[in-house]
């Protein structure tokens, strides 16, 4: 399963419940508004391999959650 919304001046915050697609292998939600932290529910995402979240306005640092998802390919 994939999930596109790029470039849409979406805002908030990355839900946790976005931790909850297990099946997702790409998550792409660069150009955005995104704000605050990138919660490591996102570390329960172990089919992920490919995460662009560039070109927001994120703060913090990347979760080791995160770090070690294990087919990751694309950050």
């Amino acid at each position: 399963m994939r999930s596109d919304i790029y470039n849409n001046n979406i805002d908030g915050v990355i839900p946790r419940e976005l931790g909850n697609l297990r099946s997702l292998v790409s998550l792409d939600l660069h150009q955005n508004r995104i704000s605050g932290n990138i919660p490591r529910e996102l570390g329960n995402l172990k089919n992920l391999r490919f995460l662009n979240i560039s070109h927001n306005q994120l703060t913090g640092i990347l979760p080791m959650e995160v770090q070690n998802l294990p087919n990751l390919r694309v950050l």
